[in-house]
């Protein structure tokens, strides 16, 4: 007589008369799990039938039950004392590392400023010879190497509103870490003045500023400055780095004769979307950094050769500039300086049938003309060291204009002298 049959517990469409030995369930011969010459329905099951079956072999011999639980205290004592063991070799060994890596926790800051200047300086300790950087809004902007357990980055301009300083350390293994931060928020009246461009001076006496653009040429420089020696006649030159890189001995001829030299960026760049869009917001890729790179590598470059700075005053290329680019270069320290709007020689148009060329006679005589109604006195005119014309140069027409103007004791003021006499309009 065959044995009853009843559904598998994991299959209940098929009938088994097998059952696991350990939880007495019924299993189909897919379920069945060989262990120790007994079926069962999975591994779960085995283990527990061993386990249990251990368990009262052990409770029969109890000498088995001590010898297990010695040794495994044993194994839980040794891996306790090796983790402290460790633990306190990687403590001791960083805390060997810091007090040869780490600086000493001090940070100075020299808030006694450079008089009429918006320079910071900040120093501090750390180990000797350590190297440590200085990030200003998030951009690098010097380095320096700690002497004697002391460092000092070189003075660094605030600008106006938030100034997030950081100095990072760096191990001659290539770690950095962080020194300490600085954050202030800085307003400065000068640095606001200074914002502001200058195209005339307010004077009722006969004066005014014959200002020179130094682009990319130089082709009618001698003859200038034969012209101003002769006339006895100061003025100011706006030279770019460019012309600084190209006319280095021509750059020493102006530094000789005297005359007032100026900052015109370093390549002469467009600051504004004035060419393209008629309207003066800042061209794409032209920001804070870029504005005061293009100030510094020029003053830069002329220092180099005359081993002294340009004069604080600049002149955007094309006039092309906005508060935002005037606040920039203002940060540095420097001032924009334009030209009244007639004052313009045009001796860069090179077109004669283009209504913006203006031949000698023709600025010769409008000159005259703003000088016949007053509006010549305190006046900021514009020229250029160079020109692309090939004839109709304004050289004559700077001869007569100085005579005439000489012989009705007008007076060519650089914008230096002009500041000390007179206030910008």
């Amino acid at each position: 007589m065959s044995s009853p049959k009843f559904p598998c517990k994991n299959h209940p469409q098929v009938v088994s008369s097998r059952k696991c030995f350990h939880c007495r369930e019924y299993i189909c011969q897919q379920c069945q799990f060989p262990v120790a010459h007994h079926l069962f329905c999975g591994r779960w099951c085995a283990v527990k039938y061993l386990c249990s079956n251990l368990m009262k072999i052990l409770l029969h011999r109890r000498e088995y039950v001590y010898i297990l639980t010695g040794f495994v205290l044993i194994q839980i004592i040794m891996y306790f004392r090796i983790v402290h063991i460790v633990e306190k070799q990687v403590t001791a060994t960083h805390m060997d590392q810091q007090k040869a890596m780490e600086p000493v926790s001090f940070f100075k800051v020299d808030t006694a400023f450079v008089p009429h200047s918006n320079l910071i300086q900040i120093s501090g300790e750390a180990p000797a010879n350590t190297i440590l950087g200085l990030w200003h809004n998030g951009l690098f902007v010097t380095s320096t190497i700690s002497q004697a357990m002391h460092y000092s980055f070189k003075s660094e301009y605030l600008y106006n509103g938030e100034n997030e300083f950081v100095i990072w350390a760096f191990t001659n293994q290539g770690r950095s870490y962080k020194i300490d931060s600085l954050s202030l928020h800085y307003f400065s009246t000068y640095t606001a003045m200074l914002s502001r461009s200058i195209e005339k001076f307010q004077t009722d006496q006969n004066c005014l500023a014959l200002t020179f653009d130094a682009g990319s040429t130089a082709n009618g420089a001698d003859t200038i400055l034969q012209i101003l020696r002769d006339k006895h006649v100061n003025c100011t030159v706006f030279l770019t780095g460019d012309f600084i890189k190209s006319y280095p001995e021509m750059i020493k001829k102006l530094d000789t004769q005297g005359l007032e030299l100026a900052n015109h960026t370093f390549k002469h760049p467009h600051l504004t979307n004035w060419e393209q869009q008629h309207n003066q917001t800042t061209a794409e890729k032209v920001d804070r950094f870029f504005v005061q790179q293009q100030l510094l590598q020029t003053d830069s470059l002329f220092l180099k050769i005359t081993h002294r700075p340009l004069k604080p005053y600049w002149r955007a290329p094309y006039g092309e500039v906005n508060p935002s680019i005037l606040q920039w270069a203002a940060e540095i320290g420097y001032r924009h300086i334009g030209w009244i709007r007639e004052g313009d020689s045009r001796d860069w148009v090179t077109d004669s049938q283009s209504d913006l060329y203006r031949s000698p006679e023709q600025f010769y005589k409008d000159m005259m003309d703003l000088e016949h109604t007053g509006r010549l006195r305190g006046a900021i005119l514009l020229m250029h060291l160079g020109t692309d014309r090939k004839s109709d140069f304004i050289y004559p027409a700077l001869i007569k204009l100085i005579d005439q103007l000489q012989a009705k004791n007008y007076q060519f003021l650089t914008i230096s002298q002009f500041l000390e006499i007179s206030a910008p309009l």
